[in-house]
């Protein structure tokens, strides 16, 4: 089950970052909390989604012009 939701986050972070910037502010906040406490999932799938986090938050603090394209 926990490395549905680390998948879950992986396919989502990014489109949430590129069209939804606002919300995604308190996604990215929100999902790094739950990765934190997801110890049982695949470690590579969460080494994968705690990048695209981290990724995530970088495009943030830089502002649309610096989202991932489609």
């Amino acid at each position: 089950m926990q490395t549905i939701k680390v998948a879950d986050i992986i396919s989502n972070t990014r489109d949430i970052v590129r069209e939804d910037p606002g919300f995604a502010r308190t996604y990215i906040e929100e999902n790094a909390l739950i990765l934190s406490r997801l110890t049982r999932a695949n470690p590579a799938l969460r080494q994968q989604a705690e990048a695209i986090v981290a990724e995530g938050r970088r495009q943030l603090r830089q502002g649309p012009r610096h989202a991932p394209p489609a």
